[in-house]
């Protein structure tokens, strides 16, 4: 017997067309100079493909249900003229005066078709992303995948009484979106190596780095702590101290772009070596690199180091070069 599984549409945050916040479109004139004004950049953030979502869909033990939407940071001509970093929620519970169908598995997934995001029952997942700054308009794509495997007691949740909902939404930001960030998704290390983030054992491509576990301040990324998770985004905690990247921690994913704490002054070998399009790296002052830290890792040195003499800043990999921004 096929049950009801409600899904709502996005919901307004990001059905509006441009979503007001700080960097929103709206002009800032200096009356007190004699001429000149100052007008902010453009902030735009766009649902797209949202109206494949539909509600009172039914499904049956071994079917899958599948929605694929996602979100722009352009409209037309027009694109976001600022870094955007946006957040997804999806808000699985039961229907109103109903149970939830508890055997469904949702699962986020990513252009690639990599799960970012997966829960069986009810509960929250959250995805993170980001649009660096660019004078291409760039979207990201995502499947919605709820699937009914069967385990023998699917005549449990036969009846009307069973239904399930999912509340899908979204926020973006000119600045990083900070998270609560479970403790759980981050083995560390003991003895020697306290205050070291040894390995990540979370599912989601995006990732923040924390400022402390379980009361301990992450001081470093040890080697392959990260290394080949599918990963494309990683952030660090507003206030997080990290001060050393181990060998090989971020190897094998799949970044665009990593903003370094101030705090972090030594960088190991190889330590985002496979990430072919990574292209942006915001950087302190002085920081030590050990050897092939990213791909293109001659011409980084050449420039972070020969060119800009350690300083601090964004650097851009365009035609075959890092050029400090």
């Amino acid at each position: 017997m096929k049950k009801a599984l409600i899904l709502s549409t996005l919901i307004a945050v990001i059905a509006m067309s441009i979503i007001a916040g700080t960097f929103a479109s709206y002009t800032i004139r200096m009356e007190s100079f004699t001429s000149g004004s100052v007008v902010s950049k453009e902030f735009i953030f766009l649902e797209d493909g949202a109206d494949t979502f539909q509600e009172n869909v039914k499904i049956a033990p071994l079917e899958t249900v599948i929605w694929e939407f996602g979100v722009r940071n352009f409209n037309g001509a027009a694109i976001t003229e600022t870094d955007l970093y946006y957040r997804l929620g999806f808000d699985v519970a039961a229907a109103a005066g109903k149970q939830a169908i508890s055997n469904l598995v949702v699962t986020v997934k990513n252009s690639a078709g990599e799960s970012v995001a997966s829960l069986t029952g009810v509960g929250t997942l959250t995805v993170l992303g980001q649009f660096p700054v660019n004078d291409q308009g760039q979207r990201a794509c995502y499947t919605l995948e709820i699937t009914w495997p069967s385990n023998g007691d699917d005549i449990d949740y036969a009846g009307e009484n069973f239904s399930t909902v999912i509340n899908v939404s979204a926020l973006a930001s000119q600045a990083p979106i900070e998270e609560a960030i479970p403790e759980s998704l981050f083995r560390m290390g003991t003895g020697g190596f306290t205050g070291l983030i040894m390995e990540y054992i979370g599912t989601s491509s995006s990732v923040r780095i924390p400022a402390a576990v379980d009361g301990t301040t992450v001081r470093e990324i040890y080697q392959d702590a990260l290394s080949g998770k599918g990963i494309t985004s990683v952030t660090f905690a507003s206030d997080a101290t990290v001060t050393r990247i181990h060998a090989r921690a971020f190897k094998g994913n799949n970044l665009t772009q990593i903003t370094f704490p101030d705090t972090v002054k030594r960088i190991d070998y190889g330590a985002f070596l496979d990430n072919p399009n990574l292209v942006r790296v915001t950087i302190g002052a002085n920081v030590y690199l050990e050897g092939r830290v990213f791909q293109n890792n001659e011409k980084f040195e050449e420039a972070y180091i020969e060119t800009y003499g350690r300083s601090a800043g964004t650097y851009l990999y365009q035609n075959g070069e890092w050029v400090k921004q």
